[in-house]
């Protein structure tokens, strides 16, 4: 199981379109990507925050943990890696993530291609 963390203000754009597209990712030089975590955290605290590497980063201005989006792959799915298999790319990002107070970058995963979400209904899906 992973998730997915988002503003809260996304998610009605999220459930019109039915797919997790990907965005630039300051981490990957620009590259555009879609985050996951395979352990969950209460959405907007402190603890989510850190995990997933976001207590640190000073480019956006609204709190990207405020829902927690459940994602569900099926076999035909366009694939998602774990950061570590993906991280050695960036030498510098890892670097940094790795030494980030209270990051868990060995829960990340990611993938470059949209996410369809099966079946999303954000008043049932959202944690």
């Amino acid at each position: 199981m992973l998730w997915h963390y988002t503003a809260r203000e996304t998610l009605d754009a999220i459930a019109a379109h039915g797919y997790l597209e990907p965005a630039p990712s300051s981490l990957l030089l620009g590259r555009p990507a879609v985050w996951f975590t395979d352990t969950r955290q209460e959405p907007g605290t402190q603890k989510a925050r850190r995990a997933l590497g976001l207590d640190h980063d000073w480019h956006y201005t609204e709190d990207r943990t405020t829902a927690c989006i459940e994602v569900v792959q099926k076999v035909n799915d366009d694939p998602i890696f774990l950061w570590s298999n993906v991280a050695f790319e960036y030498p510098g990002a890892w670097a940094f993530t790795d030494a980030a107070l209270g990051a868990r970058p060995d829960t990340w995963w990611l993938a470059f291609t949209p996410i369809k979400l099966w079946n999303f209904q954000p008043e049932k899906d959202i944690k």
